[in-house]
């Protein structure tokens, strides 16, 4: 798993704050500043310090989500429009992987804070309507759906005085050569497949992905080399 980090998309974050920051600039349109990935480290957004930085209630997520949240790959706010990005990263189609899961020798704590991520998720799949087996959001796409549960938290209590808006950001890495040799590769007509069926599944469209300023980009990793 640690062999993992320093490859792959953890390494083309890396890349694309470090070494072409001009890249994503390009994609948006506007300057923007980094809030993550800084000395190489991800950063969870309801930490303090990040909630203080965007304007929000450092409470905004009690009763919403337990202490440890999940890891952003990427955030950042583009100056002109105060427009906060949150950016969930993948460079291989396996890495889109399953959790939430619940053990039964599992403590009450633990248990607290599975039904409390449980209830947002679900929450999460009424907002959008959806009619699917709730297994598929709260454990087969877990890691798509808590990030969806967030960003709409985050724009449900906008603006700030430091932001006006949120985007979600789904990145893939396209070709990423650290995965040629295991053949795990992704093109982008791959990428374009996977999310086909992921959003299927989800029982979700891509009209409403952009209509909750939702978004899936797809970058070479060649332009990072």
């Amino acid at each position: 798993m640690e062999k993992e980090r320093v490859k792959g998309s953890y390494k083309r974050m890396s890349e694309l704050v470090d070494k072409k920051p001009d890249l994503i600039e390009e994609i948006v349109g506007e300057k923007i500043s980094w809030i993550c990935p800084k000395d190489g480290k991800e950063r969870q957004l309801n930490s303090k310090d990040i909630l203080k930085r965007l304007g929000l209630d450092e409470n905004l997520f009690e009763e919403f989500w337990p202490k440890r949240s999940p890891q952003w790959d990427g955030m950042f706010i583009a100056k002109d429009t105060a427009t906060l990005y949150l950016i969930e990263a993948k460079s291989h189609l396996t890495e889109i992987s399953s959790g939430n899961r619940l053990s039964k020798e599992c403590s009450e704590d633990h248990k607290k804070n599975y039904l409390m991520k449980c209830k947002t998720l679900r929450s999460t799949m009424s907002y959008f309507n959806v009619m699917v087996d709730d297994n598929i959001w709260l454990h087969k796409y877990y890691q798509i759906s808590n990030r969806i549960a967030f960003h709409l938290k985050v724009k449900e209590k906008l603006p700030t005085d430091i932001i006006n808006n949120v985007k979600l950001i789904f990145l893939n890495f396209v070709n990423d050569p650290d995965w040629k040799e295991e053949k795990k590769q992704a093109s982008e007509n791959d990428w374009e497949k996977k999310y086909n069926k992921i959003l299927k599944e989800m029982g979700l469209t891509y009209e409403q992905f952009f209509e909750n300023d939702i978004f899936i980009w797809n970058i070479d990793a060649d332009k990072l080399i």
